[in-house]
């Protein structure tokens, strides 16, 4: 048994605690508890019965440790002589025998309740209660809870043996029936698929009687195609031999006329390779002279450009020379406005720009015509 919120069990470092309803808990979760749980004026409650317990409600059942103790006596031993002293610590190992055995107690552990009620008795003997009746209602007390928690303890032990061998008898029971049950369904099992393998051996022994008259039948028919086929063996034995050597008679006439046609055949081909011979000879001249033609051709085309550039050169000069004439048939005309008495040859029998485009120089091609016989010419010097 333990604290019911952490599920731990008490010890000498965690004290508990109790709330007003009765229920004991560890003293700091107890504590956390109700803080974590009370809201303004709604105070939390117990975690097991619900009831309303303030945080300022919790009763620690005994100090945390010894330091706690010496500080209760330091304050209380000035005003005291030393028989009071004597009876505070007579007192405080009381509070702390009483702590382990209700610690024991709670634990069911009898062995640390002997040894906490002798820390005890040995306190009491100090002094710490002074009440005789009181000290042995106290013993007698123990006595009883010594002896009822040393039965509990036993029946414990009994019955957690009891229940160990009780799981394991049901366990071991359990693997009995799940044996037992796939014991009886491979039984179930071996059953069904006795008896199909016995219905498929009746099957199959219908088959095979079937079978067998079906071999004798063939086998009655084998015989009779035997002796048919031993008959014609001996008649086709002697076409055989007849034909082999017919064969062999066509065979020689062939093998003179292959030897024939081989002969004639290597002719042709001797005649071939001469005719190739001579081919592959035409087919160099015609390509040194198709080279002789690419390099003219060549040529041709460089004179062509050469010829196109200095017709374009000649048609600039000529439109340089007819803007000058211009120029000065302007200047004329205007010599004849400022002085028209004075006598000068008319305009006339100054050469016209008509004139200069009619001379007796060669028109040279357009220049597409141009551009189209030199990429002519390319093409033929690239192939």
């Amino acid at each position: 048994m333990g604290c019911g919120i952490c599920l731990e069990a008490y010890t000498a470092d965690e004290r508990p605690a109790a709330l007003p309803c009765g229920h004991i808990f560890h003293a700091n979760c107890v504590h956390d508890w109700l803080c974590s749980r009370t809201h303004g004026a709604l105070p939390a409650g117990c975690p097991l019965c619900k009831a309303p317990a303030p945080p300022s409600s919790i009763l620690p059942l005994w100090p945390a440790d010894a330091d706690d103790f010496h500080q209760y006596v330091a304050i209380h031993s000035q005003s005291t002589d030393d028989p009071s002293q004597q009876l505070l610590m007579s007192a405080r190992d009381l509070v702390f025998a009483m702590q382990s055995y209700a610690m024991a107690a709670h634990g069911l552990r009898s062995a640390a309740m002997s040894r906490a009620a002798s820390a005890a008795q040995v306190a009491m003997q100090r002094g710490a209660i002074q009440d005789v009746r009181a000290s042995s209602s106290l013993q007698d007390a123990m006595l009883a809870l010594h002896s009822a928690i040393a039965h509990a303890e036993q029946l414990s032990r009994h019955l957690s043996s009891a229940h160990t061998s009780l799981t394991e008898r049901t366990r071991r029971m359990h693997s009995q029936e799940v044996r037992s049950r796939e014991e009886r369904a491979a039984l179930e099992a071996a059953k069904r698929k006795h008896h199909k393998e016995r219905s498929l051996w009746r099957q199959k022994q219908k088959q095979i009687l079937a079978t067998q008259m079906d071999i004798e039948a063939q086998a009655a028919s084998l015989r009779d195609r035997e002796s048919a086929l031993q008959s014609e063996k001996s008649t086709y034995m002697a076409r055989a031999q007849e034909s082999i050597a017919q064969a062999k008679c066509t065979s020689a006439e062939a093998i003179r006329r292959a030897a024939l046609a081989e002969e004639a055949a290597q002719q042709k081909v001797a005649q071939a390779e001469e005719r190739m011979h001579r081919a592959e000879e035409r087919a160099a001249d015609m390509a040194e002279a198709l080279e002789e033609t690419r390099t003219r051709s060549q040529r041709l085309a460089d004179q062509l450009r050469d010829m196109q550039r200095v017709h374009s050169e000649n048609r600039t000069k000529r439109k340089a020379d007819k803007a000058h004439l211009e120029e000065l048939r302007a200047q004329l005309r205007a010599m004849e406005r400022a002085a028209p008495h004075t006598h000068r040859p008319a305009l006339a029998e100054c050469p016209q720009p008509s004139d200069l485009s009619s001379s007796p120089v060669r028109e040279a091609p357009s220049d597409s015509c141009t551009d189209q016989l030199l990429d002519d010419l390319d093409d033929a010097h690239e192939r």
